[in-house]
């Protein structure tokens, strides 16, 4: 039998019984502990963590971390300690970055450098033709829905415009299988003669290329078909599509080069091309005229000239923003920038354009602390792109 006194501070046990339970809890206490040794797993360093944290963070996987909304963005920069990027603002030209301090940056772009792809998620623009499902080619990644012919029809692009028209321009004879080179098919039309097709950011470029004096001819015709829109000529030469009221569309204004170029690749001779354009067939909603090009004879009888000659009808789908040169000498006009110094920094454009002389003005009730120009130059000749910061 077992005794157990009671006190007021508990229950009192024998001595005898004390040393017992004791020595079987100490015991028990010894072989509960006893378990094989494990290695301990490494933690990560606080620089992996860090980085696997902002690729998580990236959904587009374009090396920035994003977030659906400014909040989300706001604080996911503030963890993270990078800028982390607003999808809600994001366009085809403009995109926001959140910075780990409050601020944010703007960064926009004259034409679009980003697109939307089947999934709803943006990627990066890519203007390298592609054989499609239906036959001829189309850029990987465009805003404007470009198709280029694969050959053996007339027709050599069709493009459409905002608000449900389109266009369609065509050769006046069958044309063979173009060579595809990246964004560029390049059609034989003649012997000497080239027609280039090339998609871009605002739509596609054609130009018709003239390879030697031999090669030369008075004019071109490119047969232009419009569904939806109406195709009009400006006093200039330059071609515009209307949907009612509003533009739809243009050409470039018309010129022609020569391969005098300068340290940039761009033509030192550029002469404007007289056109005509010729209504030919119109049935409902849809117009067939002839564009007439002319050879510019000034390059031709140029004795310095150097083949070959380019001339250059570009469509876009939109108003474009006005090429480089035409908006510095808008500017200039307003008084808000100086065109011999752009003009200037173009030639050293390893250093920063900066804001003065610019007209910067608060925006949407934020203030603007500073502004980088980045100016953008495409060379007529390589195709090649830079870029002074």
């Amino acid at each position: 039998m077992l005794r157990l006194s009671f006190s007021a501070s508990g229950v009192s046990l024998p001595a005898w019984l004390t040393c017992v339970v004791s020595g079987v809890l100490s015991i028990a206490l010894c072989f509960g502990t006893e378990v094989p040794a494990r290695a301990e797993t490494p933690k990560p360093s606080p620089a992996e963590t860090a980085e696997e944290a902002v690729k998580a963070a990236d959904s587009d996987g374009d090396g920035v971390p994003d977030r659906p909304d400014l909040v989300s963005a706001g604080v996911t920069a503030r963890v993270l300690n990078v800028a982390v990027e607003d999808l809600s603002q994001r366009s085809e030209t403009v995109r926001v970055l959140i910075n780990p301090d409050g601020t944010s940056e703007q960064e926009a772009h004259a034409a679009p450098v980003w697109v939307k792809n089947a999934e709803g998620k943006w990627r990066d623009v890519d203007y390298t033709l592609v054989e499609r499902k239906g036959g001829g080619f189309a850029p990987k990644a465009s805003p404007s829905t470009v198709v280029i012919d694969g050959g053996g029809s007339k027709e050599f692009a069709r493009l459409d415009l905002p608000g449900g028209g389109s266009t369609v321009w065509s050769w006046p004879e069958a044309l063979e299988t173009p060579k595809v080179d990246g964004a560029t098919a390049t059609y034989a039309v003649d012997k000497g003669v080239d027609l280039l097709v090339t998609a871009t950011a605002l739509g596609v470029s054609t130009r018709i290329r003239i390879n030697s004096a031999d090669a030369v001819a008075p004019e071109f015709t490119v047969q232009v078909r419009t569904d939806g829109v109406e195709l009009n000529r400006t006093s200039k030469g330059q071609l515009f599509f209307t949907d009612g009221s509003k533009r739809a569309g243009q050409t470039s204004t018309l010129t022609a080069w020569d391969g005098r170029l300068d340290r940039f690749g761009d033509p030192l001779e550029v002469v404007p091309v007289e056109t005509s354009l010729e209504e030919t067939a119109s049935k409902g909603e849809r117009t067939d005229q002839e564009l007439t090009l002319t050879t510019p004879q000034v390059l031709v009888d140029d004795p310095e000239v150097v083949y070959p000659i380019i001339i250059d009808p570009d469509v876009t789908p939109q108003v474009a923003s006005q090429d480089t040169w035409e908006g510095i000498k808008r500017a200039r006009k307003r008084g808000n920038i100086s065109a011999k110094k752009l003009a200037r920094k173009r030639v050293d454009f390893g250093k920063r354009l900066r804001a003065r002389g610019y007209k910067i003005t608060q925006r949407g009730g934020r203030v603007l602390d500073y502004a980088t120009v980045a100016y953008d130059s495409y060379s007529y000749a390589s195709g090649q792109k830079w870029r002074a910061v």
